[in-house]
């Protein structure tokens, strides 16, 4: 494939959001695709312009989009100067690669483990920093330090295993919570709710942001389920673990 026609399949990668797909097959395409424009980058310069939108665009890495557009960089073009400026105060979740990522998960209560399947990896040699565990399902989704600050554990020394997520030890232990600290000011839930999808659940509260409703939907005294999230339409849907019914939430047009 020539330059323009790599190009043109990138742009499309992005129309289709496949960095929210769910189809793992679809996902791995997407980054033996990238692989591809890794190596010609290798002998010609431009691809690393491509590489930087992936990894920016898709990926969600901007470590990793820094890297390959500091190849092309140029100084003296201000759209460049503010593409650089924006990788250095990107905040976000990267996604990780399908075969990379953990193959069986623990049952948490508000959350479906296929949703979760983005936020754990399995790597030889890793261990968790805090129960010392090793061959593990590492966490890299978010985790708040305030009510409105995020970090990302994908790139961070101190990674920790789910199970350490699941007892409540990692945010005890790093002072953090997974989902919206907003929750703990929800009074009419028991504090022990709260404290199981506020410090006990990994993060997915911050996927509806772009959705005009409130932070985590409730029904019969309880957090709803979160279930899938289709790409496409562009719908979060939740369901009671109660009554089984089901609350969708769509994003703002």
């Amino acid at each position: 494939m020539s330059f323009q026609e790599d190009k043109n399949q990138l742009i499309e990668y992005m129309a289709q959001g496949v960095k929210y797909s769910e189809n793992e097959q679809e996902l791995e395409e997407f980054f033996i695709f990238l692989e591809r424009l890794e190596e010609k980058a290798s002998t010609e310069t431009q691809y690393y312009a491509l590489v930087a939108d992936a990894y920016a665009s898709i990926v969600g890495n901007p470590k990793k989009a820094k890297e390959a557009f500091l190849k092309v960089y140029d100084p003296k073009n201000k759209k460049d100067v503010k593409k650089l400026l924006d990788y250095d105060t990107w905040k976000g979740r990267p996604i990780v690669r399908p075969d990379k990522r953990a193959k069986t998960l623990p049952k948490f209560k508000y959350v479906d483990k296929s949703v979760l399947k983005n936020k754990f990896i399995t790597q030889k040699g890793s261990a968790c920093s805090i129960c010392n565990k090793e061959f593990v399902a590492l966490y890299a989704g978010n985790a708040y330090i305030s009510s409105d600050e995020m970090i990302e554990y994908a790139s961070r020394q101190d990674k920790f295993c789910v199970n350490c997520i699941k007892d409540g030890t990692a945010a005890r232990t790093l002072g953090i919570c997974f989902n919206s600290p907003i929750l703990e000011e929800l009074t009419a839930y028991d504090t022990d709710k709260i404290d199981e999808l506020v410090y006990r659940t990994p993060e997915c509260s911050s996927a509806f942001e772009l959705c005009d409703e409130d932070v985590w939907p409730g029904c019969c005294g309880d957090f709803c389920r979160y279930i899938k999230y289709d790409r496409r339409e562009e719908l979060f849907y939740f369901q009671c673990l109660h009554c089984g019914g089901e609350i969708v939430w769509a994003m703002e047009a």
